[in-house]
């Protein structure tokens, strides 16, 4: 009875241990891609009054959430942000992590993530009465973590850094018509969680 009772005590502290130890790598994860949302918000205050900003956005189409949607009078721009480090060859959709010499698959692939939140929002859009067919929807993957080095651009979406989306979507000559805007305006703001105008 001793013995057994001993055994299961240390597989109970074992599982604790790693109950633990998960929750808290999950957190720590968690709390860093907060911050890198926060400072992307940040950057999206400065742009011009003429534009939405929509800050994790949860569409009723999909499970998980769009970090920051922007509607403005050049179109739409849908950003994943991303809160990562090291050195990262991309291959259009694929990430691959470079370590000294050798090459892996990456665990986060951004450019999957945003192009797929890409097609929930056209599909959401679409399920509403608006015609997507004309309307280009402009992904950005931005990187708060200036330790990220980039072997190759990819050419269906953008990598940027916080400070420099402003620019990026004030200087894209898109145009968005105004009723167009206003009916993109009023189907996000119900699922955003925060908006900025």
């Amino acid at each position: 009875m001793g013995l057994l009772f001993t055994f299961y005590t240390i597989i109970l502290i074992l599982l604790g241990v790693i109950i633990f130890s998960y929750g808290y790598n999950n957190s720590r994860r968690w709390m860093k891609g907060s911050k890198g949302e926060k400072l992307v918000a940040k950057y999206l205050k400065k742009l011009p009054k003429e534009y939405y900003v929509f800050n994790d956005v949860t569409l009723p189409v999909k499970k998980g959430n769009i970090d920051h949607i922007v509607v403005g009078p050049n179109g739409i721009f849908a950003i994943e942000t991303k809160n990562i480090s090291g050195s990262f060859i991309v291959d259009d959709n694929e990430w691959y992590y470079k370590s000294h010499s050798e090459v892996q698959k990456s665990r986060s692939q951004p450019g999957k993530q945003i192009k797929n939140n890409v097609r929930i929002l056209i599909k959401y859009l679409n399920s509403n009465g608006l015609n997507t067919k004309n309307l280009w929807i402009n992904p950005i993957v931005a990187f708060n973590n200036p330790n990220i080095n980039i072997t190759e651009n990819p050419k269906n979406y953008h990598i940027l850094m916080p400070s420099e989306i402003p620019k990026f979507i004030t200087s894209t000559d898109k145009t968005l018509n105004r009723y167009t805007l206003k009916t993109i305006v009023n189907l996000l703001e119900p699922y955003s969680r925060f908006t900025n105008y």
